[in-house]
C-alpha cells in the first residue's frame, strides 16, 4: 500500500467549484441588498422632504387672514399678528420657497427675503377654491372662506441603474383665520 498524503486534483476542483458558488451567492445578496437599502434611502428622504413642505406651509398658514395671488405660483398672505409672507413656486427649477416680506404695509408689496427652501420636487403648485377650481391671479381673499393647496412631488426611486421617476399629488387644506 502507497503512502497518501495530500489532496488529489478532483478534491480541489470540487472545492474550487463549492467555494465559487459560495462567492457568488454572497455578491448577488450584497448588491440586492446595496440595492434595497438604496431604495429604502431615497424613500425616506423623499417622505422627509415632502413632510417637511407640507408641514411648514400648514404652520405658516395657520394664521393667516387674508390671502393674495399676485401671478401663477406665487401665494402671498397676512397673519394675524400683521406680518406678510410668500410661497414662491418655480416650475423650471421645481422649487418652493417660502419667505418673509418687509417693508410694506400691504399684501400687494414690499421686499421678499428668503426664509427657508422647502423642496426642490415639487412639479405643480396651485391654490384652489373649495371645489379644486385653481384661484385667478390678482384677487385677494378674506377671512372665513376654505380653499385649498395642491402641491404634486416628484418622486425618483433608484433600482439598480433605472431611475423611475412618479408624482404624488397632496391637498392641503387652508381655512383663513378669523380674528
Amino acid at each position: 500500500m502507497r503512502n497518501e498524503k495530500g489532496i488529489s486534483l478532483l478534491e480541489i476542483m470540487a472545492s474550487v467549484v463549492i467555494m465559487t458558488l459560495v462567492v457568488s451567492v454572497g455578491i448577488a445578496l450584497f448588491f440586492a441588498v446595496n440595492s434595497m437599502s438604496t431604495r429604502t434611502k431615497e424613500q425616506g428622504t423623499y417622505d422627509s422632504m415632502k413632510n417637511l413642505t407640507t408641514n411648514a406651509i400648514l404652520r405658516e398658514l395657520s394664521d393667516a387672514v387674508e390671502i393674495y395671488i399676485p401671478s401663477s405660483g406665487v401665494l402671498r398672505w397676512k397673519k394675524y399678528d400683521g406680518t406678510y409672507e410668500m410661497l414662491s413656486y418655480d416650475s423650471v427649477a421645481k422649487s418652493l420657497d417660502l419667505y418673509h416680506i418687509t417693508g410694506s404695509t400691504d399684501i400687494t408689496n414690499g421686499t421678499p427675503s428668503l426664509y427657508l427652501q422647502l423642496s426642490t420636487s415639487v412639479n405643480l403648485f396651485s391654490v384652489q377654491d373649495s371645489t379644486a377650481i385653481p384661484l385667478p391671479a390678482g384677487t385677494h381673499y378674506l377671512t372665513g372662506q376654505s380653499y385649498q393647496i395642491e402641491l404634486v412631488f416628484d418622486k425618483t426611486i433608484t433600482n439598480g441603474t433605472v431611475k423611475t421617476t412618479t408624482t404624488q399629488t397632496v391637498s392641503l387644506p387652508l381655512k383663513l383665520f378669523k380674528p
